[in-house]
């Protein structure tokens, strides 16, 4: 634990996200929801903020633990990018999504939200429906 902390704080790796996340109007813990006719998707999403030299959304995703699951791959991701969509009031295709591994030597795994996540999410929220 206390190496995952001194990660957040002192790791280059981890600035951007780290940095954006005390943004005016970045999203930390914030609720996002989907309802549809048999059941709600909701979740919380860890930190999302606009990155104003680039303009886009990131989307982070914080783990405590070491690397594993690529953020591409990602459905958990994937949910945050769309509820993202609509708190940023964006496209899809201006999100950048992490995948930020706290432990061990610390690891960030980045991606856009492709359209392999937007099928899958698709996916997902159709079962709910």
């Amino acid at each position: 634990m206390l190496s995952a902390l001194a990660n957040f704080y002192l790791s280059e790796k981890f600035d951007l996200l780290r940095r954006g996340a005390m943004q005016p109007g970045a999203l930390l813990e914030e609720k996002v929801s989907y309802p549809g006719e048999n059941a709600t998707l909701t979740g919380q999403l860890d930190a999302a903020f606009r990155w104003e030299a680039d303009g886009r959304v990131k989307v982070v995703d914080w783990k405590m633990g070491v690397g594993g699951e690529l953020a591409d791959e990602s459905l958990q991701l994937a949910f945050y990018a769309l509820g993202a969509t609509k708190k940023f009031e964006c496209e899809p295709e201006e999100i950048d999504v992490y995948r930020a591994h706290l432990g061990g030597d610390g690891e960030v795994a980045h991606s856009t939200f492709s359209r392999g996540q937007r099928r899958a999410s698709t996916r997902m929220w159709s079962g709910c429906a």
